[in-house]
């Protein structure tokens, strides 16, 4: 249909087809030449080129966290000679309890960070993290008082995923819930909420890269990534859901077994 509509908006003028100037916008310029050739046969221009400074290169501003821009700070997590799932299992259960102590300490203020945003590169990674989350997880963050943190009680109805096997139906309903806030403590161990009942805000999201794309829901300061992206610019459009309007944090459990992965964490700035 692009050779349609380019041969239906050119005229000809004194002998000459002049063809219309495409003007467009994109966030991945990879390749473009080739693939503006191969659609429509042309020559193509990127403006702007890149800049000089990393620090301003047009396509991204480094700015100091402050009121009105709030930051997004990252961890990285290597447990050497644990299992990646292990390891995540323990970082969920960590930040879900963390979370809870600073809702009981400081109220719906802490709401950013009550939901928990996980990211997968697969779907397969997601399916074995939802059963943790659904089992291990759940089980740990009952038990979690003998380490000193409180308490918090997770059901199958506060937990959902944003993915592919979604319909496209489920999808609006999902990031509606996203955005209701938490205003009182979450239930209580031993209580339960049934799907019949007015919905709770969500607990836990795991997603994949669907999140990268149109998510756009403020009150999210909370995200654990599983292992390194394998594109730089997905791992960068994922995190940027984060700490919108308040401050993020972005863990990222490394999986020490696979070489980018530990390169990532030894030179992360670089």
């Amino acid at each position: 249909y692009e050779t349609a509509v380019d041969h239906l908006a050119s005229w000809v003028v004194d002998g000459w087809r002049v063809r219309p100037k495409v003007v467009a916008s994109t966030a991945t310029i990879r390749q473009a030449h080739e693939q503006v050739h191969s659609v429509f046969v042309r020559e193509v221009r990127v403006f702007p080129p890149q800049g000089l400074d990393v620090e301003d290169s047009f396509f991204a501003r480094e700015r100091k966290p402050s009121d009105r821009h709030p930051g997004r700070r990252y961890l990285g997590i290597s447990a050497l000679g644990t299992r990646h799932k292990t390891a995540l299992i323990e970082v969920y259960v960590a930040l879900l309890a963390a979370a809870q102590k600073m809702f009981e300490a400081y109220g719906p203020a802490a709401d950013p960070w009550m939901t928990l945003v996980g990211y997968f590169s697969s779907l397969r990674e997601l399916g074995a993290m939802r059963r943790s989350v659904d089992d291990s997880v759940t089980s740990r963050l009952r038990r979690i008082d003998r380490r000193g943190l409180p308490v918090r009680a997770l059901t199958p109805w506060t937990i959902e995923e944003l993915t592919s096997r979604k319909s496209a139906v489920d999808i609006p309903r999902i990031l509606d819930r996203l955005e209701k806030p938490f205003q009182s403590a979450p239930s209580a161990p031993g209580r339960s909420d049934g799907p019949d009942e007015a919905p709770r805000p969500l607990d836990v999201l795991l997603a994949t890269n669907m999140l990268s794309v149109g998510v756009d829901v403020g009150r999210l300061g909370l995200m654990c990534v599983a292992g390194q992206p394998k594109n730089t610019a997905e791992y960068i459009q994922a995190t940027s859901r984060i700490g919108r309007r308040y401050p993020g944090l972005v863990c990222t459990v490394y999986n020490w077994a696979r070489p980018r992965d530990l390169s990532h964490y030894e030179g992360f700035e670089q």
